[in-house]
């Protein structure tokens, strides 16, 4: 059943069906237009193109108000969002950067190039902080920054940001009496050493006659990104693994199933991973076309999946508020198959997806939900997130780099694996300093994912 290449992805970038001559009578039906201006004739447009593509792709399309209720006048961004299904907490849509006519977004954030990943929020005093989740380039580890720490912008000039460390007393921020300027240079290039953007770390830990694997996986990109991690850990016959989504938003659902591959039971190789259903124009035109109306993703039993398939039984995955869609997928999609032992805090709960439906001709993209997924035993994820076996916050704020075996979630996860015990001090949810300020959007790294149209 595994007859699909184009639905094969969380996010593709491709316009679906277009509407017949009966479906789309709303055009001459709906509402009249109120002022014949420039501006009346450019929402108009756009937004019988966005009610067409929501009619045949959305997964709540029967939930949609009906065309002849609707306001066609009203700016696109506003009309996309009067179409929503009170179910629907993830469509969304944006300015399109291919649009003909030009246009351009704004991103109240750091510049990507700033050297870590992060999650802003405001104090009580309205002073704009940054918590850093991780660093990306060893200059900036060497400045002085480093995972943990609280973060307020001095000053910033042409290509330079100058920061002060600080803590939070009272829901404030006060820099740290030890304090000194870090200025971070926009231009740097020197990068961690690491393999890709998204395979972040790759250790093995020996503990007694045990070889435990740690991969630090960042985003379901590209196959090929994994493969030198799988190598290592399969030259050096693992026994056990870790497997850190904590700042893992998501992704192709390809990776997903090529991931799975490598970890798993090779039984499993080549068995249901994901089943996939849409609306009910899609999967009407599902089954007229390949007579099934689900569509089915399969754990890949591709040559280079099986050699470096590392066979395992179980897995220990680490997570987070941030632990979304795809990486949600994998521990759902593996459950039919292996033990999947979840350390961590509530993942976000996402356990649909979607595709970007976009046209040069038109000012905004759309990412609207498209369909709900479910693995092989129909379960899928709650919209209240996945539970952890082991209920343990994200410590950033502990210092402890992502590696470090002195680092609370992975702790845990090592003692879990050895057989040792686990104090009630190291499993109790803990309360950060960051959890008393007020969040401001998606942590960075969710926004880069969002940008680069490879977002769950």
């Amino acid at each position: 059943m595994n007859k699909i290449n184009t639905f094969s992805l969380l996010l593709i970038c491709i316009v679906l069906f277009s509407c017949s001559k009966e479906e789309s009578k709303y055009l001459e039906e709906s509402t009249e237009i109120s002022t014949d201006t420039e501006i009346a004739r450019f929402n108009i447009k756009n937004n019988r193109w966005i009610y067409t593509q929501m009619d045949e792709n959305y997964f709540w399309r029967k939930d949609m108000p009906d065309s002849v209720s609707l306001n066609f006048n009203v700016e696109p961004s506003v009309f996309f969002k009067k179409l929503l299904s009170k179910k629907d907490r993830f469509s969304w849509c944006e300015i399109n950067s291919n649009y003909k006519g030009g246009s351009s977004a704004y991103y109240a954030a750091l510049p990507d190039e700033i050297g870590f990943e992060y999650q802003t929020y405001q104090d009580l005093q309205h002073n704009i902080i940054y918590e850093v989740l991780y660093v990306t380039r060893e200059d900036v580890l060497s400045a002085g920054i480093a995972r943990g720490d609280m973060l307020k912008v001095v000053s910033c000039s042409g290509d330079s940001y100058t920061f002060e460390k600080g803590n939070i007393l009272d829901n404030v921020f006060v820099a740290a009496t030890e304090n000194k300027d870090i200025t971070v240079s926009l231009h740097s290039v020197s990068a961690l050493s690491q393999k890709n953007e998204t395979v972040y770390l790759d250790s093995i830990y020996t503990k007694g006659a045990k070889k435990i694997g740690y991969l630090v996986y960042l985003g379901f990109k590209d196959n090929i990104d994994l493969l030198s991690s799988f190598k290592y850990f399969k030259q050096n016959n693992i026994d056990e693994l870790i497997l850190d989504l904590r700042y893992n938003p998501g992704g192709y659902v390809s990776t997903c199933a090529f991931l799975a591959a490598l970890i798993v039971w090779n039984n499993a190789l080549g068995k249901p991973f994901q089943l996939q259903e849409y609306n009910d124009k899609i999967s009407s035109w599902n089954y007229e076309n390949y007579g099934d109306s689900i569509e089915v993703v399969n754990i890949s039993n591709s040559n280079i999946a099986v050699q470096n398939n590392v066979n395992l039984r179980k897995l220990y995955v680490l997570t987070s508020n941030n632990t979304a869609s795809a990486s949600e997928a994998l521990i759902i999609g593996l459950r039919p198959y292996m033990d999947v032992v979840v350390i961590g805090d509530v993942t976000y709960g996402k356990g649909v997806g979607s595709y970007t439906i976009a046209n040069s001709l038109y000012k905004y993209q759309l990412q609207p939900i498209t369909f709900r997924y479910f693995n092989a035993l129909h379960q899928t994820v709650p919209d209240e997130g996945l539970n952890p076996d082991y209920s343990i916050k994200d410590h950033s704020y502990s210092k402890s780099d992502l590696g470090n075996e002195n680092e609370p979630l992975l702790y845990v996860s090592l003692s879990i694996i050895s057989g040792n015990s686990i104090s009630g001090a190291s499993l109790k949810a803990s309360v950060s300093d960051s959890s008393r300020l007020v969040k401001i959007g998606d942590a960075s790294f969710v926004r880069k994912f969002k940008e680069r149209n490879v977002y769950y």
